[in-house]
């Protein structure tokens, strides 16, 4: 007689423990019982040392050693969760006042007032191990079997080619070089000489083939039936080729490389933040499984594809109507650039095809663009849609961020009829406009949606399909772009990858030799900086006063630096005077710590302070760079992680070391002009407005350590 499970609310009878976790999770009756027992348990576990509960015994018909569910392949694959209650909805925002209080209040979401835990797979009660990543044999990676066949046939770790030097030409000329290209050059006579192990192109070809490589593709010819009637009243079809590569072979490769060790988990896992004073759960954040099925990725749309929507619908589309085409192409063009912004010196209405990454650049400006530009409700309907997708991306979410996710898209359909109005548009009946409805419900039941993105595949589109094409002869091409992939994956498969490079730094950082210095934290109220990074020898050095107030408009230096003499030397007795000479550094890269809701990986800020360089001779020479920065003006004000209280913007000016005469000050100091401090932002707009910090016609300025620097930017657009 087979084994039977009872429903210890309603008795029913079924074959198996999981078909009783689905039926509890999908009756109604059975899952309110659960959750009122769940609830009664919870209570009375505080109570549990003065009367200890008698176990709940389940009603049982036959023994279950022989039970099928033991298997742990068996288990996982029927594995039902717990039905859970839903989701309470976010509280309404508290207004906060601005008023500077003797008691500085970090707000409920700060990040010090969270700590992260990691809540393993719920596994068997009895014995409390889980049947989540339990190995079930031994096997043998394809970098280990690469090991030991060389080991076996005593060949080096370069074969089949000669050497290192011969393997490192062989990988450049993959990458690189056409295959009539590549024939050509091994014909030339210095190549002879060489002495290399190939001497055509048929010959390297058979050395690349000869290289382990992934999967083998395969092709299938599948008959489609079409939706249309033949002369004989027949469906018509077609055969198409589908070139195919198994996709267990593809995971089994992917979990064997050794460049993922780090990187992968076999056992799912619940991350999130929890609350520490109520050790409650307040966090959502992404999940990542070594393997995304098709049902999970079908829930959230897309989210690149609905910014693209949202962009060419209502932003870029929609400006043109709004303020004209010629003013818009004004306005981008004006805007002052800084690191890591893209400039758009040539206006936006000319670029007919737009990217991913073209759309975003747009929407970190666009606000700032039309503000002034057009009226209040359609400046509400762009805010709101541009909130909505900076919310939407954020890696992490609290309910405070799904508070304002939610208020952000309620704000755009209040407001939205204006652009119906102007003739933008005849209705909002998209697709992808009624997809984002979901967004807050998706999000608290799977999780942020920044793991759906699609723009790594869009952007692999360009090294998978269109360069394979174009080193085809464009007949046959398909199957000589699977030969190509499968030849460029051989070469490129026992070479580490390279580590991710965080910073924005350009090409001309690589040129000139840095150091880092870390600043370490000495009180909870500490800059939030945690180190920079500065050319090991000065750009300028043993420059004069005259150089420092023409070159870099730092005109009171003087009084400047003797202020901050004053504050930091007390007992200094020389003077700044007109014949002292600076050290001057163009830039400074800060390092911050990571923003829980964006990413995991830390953050840099480049700040410059780049004098013209004049034209000469042909040289075109270049314009002065001179970033703004927010600064710690108020250090009594200013609380890490909590607002801009105690922050300034300014502007960097120059970036010099003190000299020696005046004594010995341990980091690189920056003189900056001040701009008035920022107070209650724009109500439409959201952006905190600001102007040049003057007194007598003279601007405003000052001298201030670089440890007080927080971050390039705010973005001044004037």
């Amino acid at each position: 007689m087979p084994a039977t499970f009872r429903c210890q609310y309603c008795s029913r009878a079924l074959p198996t423990r999981a078909g009783v976790s689905r039926h509890v999770a999908n009756t109604p009756a059975c899952r309110e019982k659960w959750t009122q027992n769940l609830g009664a348990i919870t209570v009375a576990r505080d109570e549990a040392e003065i009367r200890p509960e008698t176990p709940e015994v389940q009603p049982q018909v036959a023994d279950d050693m022989d039970d099928p569910m033991n298997s742990p392949m068996e288990r996982a694959d029927n594995f039902v969760p717990p039905p859970r209650a839903e989701s309470p909805p976010p509280p309404e925002l508290a207004p906060q006042s601005r008023r500077a209080t003797v008691e500085e209040v970090l707000d409920e979401d700060d990040p010090q007032y969270f700590r992260r835990f990691v809540e393993a797979f719920p596994g068997d009660e009895e014995d409390h191990t889980s049947a989540a990543g339990i190995p079930l044999r031994p096997g043998e990676t394809l970098f280990e079997r690469m090991r030991r066949e060389q080991e076996t046939t005593g060949d080096s770790k370069f074969a089949p080619f000669a050497g290192g030097d011969e393997w490192d030409l062989a990988r450049w000329l993959s990458k690189n070089v056409s295959q009539t290209a590549t024939d050509e050059y091994l014909q030339l006579p210095i190549n002879k000489k060489a002495k290399l192990s190939f001497h055509n192109n048929r010959a390297f070809l058979q050395k690349i083939d000869a290289l382990p490589t992934g999967p083998d593709w395969t092709c299938e010819i599948v008959t489609v039936a079409g939706n249309r009637l033949d002369e004989n009243d027949k469906i018509m079809s077609e055969e198409l080729e589908l070139w195919k590569r198994d996709p267990v072979e593809c995971i089994k490769e992917l979990m064997s490389n050794p460049a993922f060790k780090n990187h992968m988990a076999y056992e799912p896992e619940k991350l999130g933040l929890r609350k520490m004073e109520f050790a409650r759960c307040t966090h959502l954040s992404g999940r990542s499984f070594p393997t995304l099925t098709s049902s999970d990725a079908s829930r959230p749309t897309s989210f690149t594809s609905y910014t693209k929507a949202s962009s060419k619908t209502i932003l870029s589309a929609g400006a043109k109507s709004f303020i004209g085409k010629d003013e818009l192409d004004a306005r981008f063009k004006a805007v002052n650039g800084y690191p890591g912004l893209r400039h758009f010196k040539k206006g936006i209405s000319s670029v007919s095809q737009w990217t991913g990454t073209e759309h975003k650049e747009m929407q970190r400006v666009f606000v700032g663009v039309l503000a002034g530009a057009v009226n209040a409700k359609v400046l509400t309907v762009v805010k709101a849609l541009i909130d909505f997708i900076y919310y939407a991306q954020l890696q992490s979410h609290t309910t405070r961020t799904l508070d304002a996710l939610q208020k952000s898209l309620d704000a755009f359909h209040d407001h939205k009829q204006i652009i119906i109005d102007l003739g933008v548009r005849e209705h909002f009946n998209i697709p992808k406009f009624h997809a984002i409805q979901h967004y807050v419900d998706s999000i608290r039941s799977l999780g942020s949606p920044d793991g759906y993105n699609t723009e790594s595949p869009e952007r692999l589109h360009i090294d998978f399909a269109k360069k394979a094409y174009r080193a085809s002869n464009r007949r046959d091409y398909v199957e000589q772009m699977a030969l190509w992939l499968q030849r460029q994956e051989a070469v490129a498969l026992p070479v580490p990858a390279p580590a991710p490079d965080s910073s924005d730094s350009d090409d001309e950082d690589l040129d000139e030799e840095q150091i880092t210095v870390s600043l370490p934290s000495t009180s909870p109220k500490a800059p939030p900086l945690k180190a920079y990074t500065i050319a090991k020898r000065p750009t300028t050095i043993n420059c004069t006063v005259a150089h420092f107030q023409i070159q870099h408009g730092a005109a009171d230096i003087i009084p400047a630096l003797t202020a901050f003499l004053k504050v930091n030397f007390k007992s200094c007795p020389v003077v700044p005077g007109p014949f002292d000479r600076f050290d001057l550094y163009n830039k400074i890269t800060l390092h911050l710590p990571a923003n829980r809701y964006l990413s995991k990986q830390p953050r840099t800020s480049r700040i410059r302070a780049v004098p013209a360089v004049p034209a000469k001779e042909r040289s075109r020479g270049s314009p002065a760079i001179f970033d703004t920065a927010l600064v710690v003006d108020d250090p009594s004000q200013y609380v890490p992680s909590s607002g801009i209280d105690g922050l300034r913007p300014a502007q960097v000016r120059a970036i010099f070391s003190l000299p020696p005469q005046f004594g010995s000050f341990p980091h690189p100091l920056a003189y900056v002009e001040w701009f008035t401090p920022l107070n209650r932002p724009d109500p439409v707009s959201g952006m905190y407005t600001t102007h040049r910090s003057t007194a007598s016609h003279r601007r405003r300025a000052g001298v201030v350590s670089v440890e007080h620097l927080i971050v390039n930017g705010p973005q001044l657009m004037f």
